[in-house]
């Protein structure tokens, strides 16, 4: 009977001390690390979350760039933070596919995140510089094959979504197109929108923007669907591979560890966020959907579901990066 009572005051105790930890959070500014440079589709999401989420919580939320290794230097220095919610990363797909592709990673997308928050998800684009004389994806895959090794496409970089969407694309039509490898979206559009690189491939959201000026046209894009913010351009599964697809998702993470009280804070003040008018705008202008709905627990059976998905499109695309 004592020793049911020591229990259940200590049970009490620490559901109390979680609930003060949660109400006194944050007492400082907040670091959003963006595993990539300034510019991308990955930077652009987060800098829209931050401006509401620092008025929720009445603290700076500071977007901070630590680019490098395809995303995985940023990922890692928040893998090793200290677990109080003051220091998170935005995680994308490319965090679910690292491990598929390198042997000697020195974090776990799983073992050492605790999910916070889905922050909305949208298709890729394929894309091209105004000067290449093809106006959709079956004039692209043509022209390949008729000038085999010709062209070439820029991507985020090594190992992203974007390099194993494109490569299954070239392993679907059996079309010869050389990788360029950016360290970012943000550098990788702007060499297609130089004129330095014929294609490019990138999340709708960064790209976009350039779409709209007029400086890239888009070919096709990689969802199920057609995009709402593209419905004139096809779907790669339309005109070219079908049931093809591929879609880019931004996601919040903190260190393993983090209290619980203090996940529950950071996923209800986003999930807030997400909600208003001004964010979901935001958001489908960068060519994202939404999911404020998704609980931290949902969160990480999707990621699970993600990193099992990777394995045998690697393999079969023959992409290893050590």
């Amino acid at each position: 009977m004592r020793s049911a009572l020591l229990t259940a005051v200590t049970l009490a105790t620490s559901l109390i001390a979680m609930g003060l930890e949660a109400q006194e959070f944050p007492s400082k500014p907040l670091h959003l690390v963006v595993p990539y440079p300034p510019g991308g589709g990955t930077d652009a999401t987060a800098r829209t979350l931050a401006v509401p989420l620092s008025a929720s919580l009445k603290q700076s939320v500071v977007v901070e760039n630590r680019a490098g290794s395809s995303g995985m230097i940023g990922t890692d220095f928040v893998a090793k933070a200290a677990p109080d919610g003051y220091t998170l990363v935005v995680f994308t797909d490319t965090n679910t596919i690292a491990p598929a592709l390198y042997s000697n990673l020195t974090h776990d997308p799983i073992k050492d995140f605790e999910p916070i928050a889905q922050l909305g998800f949208g298709p890729l684009v394929i894309f091209a510089h105004p000067s290449l004389s093809v106006a959709s994806l079956p004039e692209l895959i043509e022209y390949a094959r008729l000038n085999p090794a010709l062209l070439s496409y820029a991507s985020p970089g090594n190992g992203s979504a974007q390099h194993l969407a494109f490569e299954m694309l070239k392993l679907a039509t059996k079309i010869d197109v050389k990788h360029i490898p950016y360290k970012g979206g943000g550098q990788a559009l702007n060499d297609v929108v130089a004129g330095h690189v014929p294609l490019g491939i990138l999340g709708l959201s960064a790209a976009l923007p350039q779409i709209k000026l007029g400086r890239i046209k888009p070919l096709a894009v990689t969802g199920r669907s057609r995009s709402l913010a593209l419905p004139q351009v096809t779907t790669v599964a339309e005109t070219a591979v079908p049931n093809f697809e591929a879609v880019q998702w931004f996601a919040i993470m903190a260190p393993r560890g983090t209290p619980s009280g203090i996940v529950g804070r950071l996923h209800s003040e986003i999930s807030k966020a997400l909600r208003e008018p001004a964010v979901q705008d935001r958001m489908a202008s960068l060519g994202l959907e939404t999911t404020p709905e998704r609980t931290p627990k949902e969160l990480a059976t999707f990621l699970s579901d993600d990193l099992r998905r990777w394995p045998p499109i690697v393999k079969s695309a023959g992409i290893k990066l050590d």
